[in-house]
Parts: structure tokens; sequence; C-alpha cells
């Protein structure tokens, strides 16, 4: 990964792009589609959180 980007945020974009990479192979507007969807952007969100250091709830151990 990139030198300077937050360890968490690593994690999660690593887990977004799977997600991202799940969606794609589906490729239909529903099922399991829009649920990865869904996970890939809250990951991405979280990541963008994480790396300007702003504290968020953890509801899930992406280890």
């Amino acid at each position: 990964m990139t030198a300077g980007i937050d360890k968490q945020a690593q994690v999660l974009l690593v887990k977004a792009s799977e997600d991202e990479a799940v969606a794609l192979l589906h490729g239909v507007p529903d099922g399991p589609f829009g649920f990865h969807v869904q996970q890939a952007v809250e990951k991405l969100l979280k990541a963008l959180l994480s790396q300007l250091s702003i504290r968020y709830q953890f509801s899930h151990d992406l280890n």
C-alpha cells in the first residue's frame, strides 16, 4: 500500500475492494450485488474517517 495511509484505512480499502470485486462478478442490481456495493461504500467511508483520525464505533472484527 501507499506510505502515509493509516493502517486501519488500508485494511478497509482492501476489504472494500473485495466487496467491489464480488459486486462486479455478479453484475445484477439485486441480491448479492446490492449487499456488496453497500458494504464497499461503508468500508470506503470508514477508511476515510480512519485516515482523518476520526473515531467511529466498531461493529465487526475485520480480521
